[in-house]
């Protein structure tokens, strides 16, 4: 054993010492990640996007229901019925031309506009109940009609549209 020590020793002093290999560095990124960053951001565009359009429905619903209810303190102050029924009209078929294509809407009037806004409300409220008076008062002499119920119509037809 004596006679393997030197050789052992010797053997031993030849040995170089272990180098390690520099870190890895974070920076290339893997193909992975880039796949991955790629992946994120278009599901971000597209959120983007839906987000933006949820919020100009929304903004455009808040600004309508908004005229309304001025329309609503405007008929409380003047009791006009006729010129109320003639701007909640007006601002009936501003909406559908929002939501529904122009060719469908440009051209309807008189019972087939209502007949259109009973379906759009999924009611026969406005060809039979008080959404007639959207066609008969803006033509009547002045009436002491009440539109409470009108303009609660108009309100659930516009949500509905937008």
């Amino acid at each position: 054993m004596n006679n393997a020590g030197p050789l052992l020793s010797g053997v031993l002093q030849q040995l170089k010492d272990i180098k390690q290999p520099p870190p890895v560095s974070w920076w290339p990124l893997a193909p992975g990640w880039y796949i991955l960053l790629g992946l994120v951001m278009i599901i971000a565009v597209i959120g983007a996007y839906y987000a933006y359009r949820h919020f100009k429905k929304w903004h455009r619903k808040r600004l309508v229901l908004s005229q309304i209810q001025a329309l609503k303190l405007w008929f409380a102050e003047h009791a006009d019925t006729q010129q109320v029924a003639s701007q909640l009209s007006i601002l009936l078929k501003q909406v559908v031309f929002v939501s529904y294509p122009p060719q469908e809407v440009a051209g309807l009037h008189g019972e087939d506009w209502l007949l259109f806004l009973d379906r759009v409300s999924r009611s026969s409220k406005y060809s039979q109940g008080c959404g007639r008076l959207l066609m008969t008062a803006p033509y009547a002499t002045q009436t002491d009609e009440n539109l409470d119920d009108l303009f609660q119509l108009v309100k659930q037809t516009i949500k509905r549209c937008l």
